[in-house]
């Protein structure tokens, strides 16, 4: 029982962020980045205390699009305003 306890908790704590993602299924994407880019994204990750690389940037993603949204240079489809 000790064993399946932890088991969940170990794949909830890789995983959990798995369910940020919303209802459908995750996509992937394969993309090229410098060293110094990837160590950028590394040191993100550890001053924000984000679990793992593809959290990290998804979550630059979403501050880079929401600051463009901001500054009028980008509208989600279906977007009126």
């Amino acid at each position: 029982m000790l064993v399946k306890h932890l088991t969940h908790c170990v794949y909830n704590a890789i995983f959990g962020s798995m369910k940020k993602l919303g209802e459908s299924t995750p996509q992937r994407l394969q993309i090229l980045m410098t060293d110094e880019e990837l160590l950028d994204i590394k040191t993100y990750t550890h001053q924000n205390g984000i679990y793992g690389r593809s959290a990290a940037i998804r979550e630059l993603v979403r501050v880079g699009l929401e600051a463009e949204r901001v500054a009028g240079r980008f509208k989600k489809e279906g977007q009126t305003d």
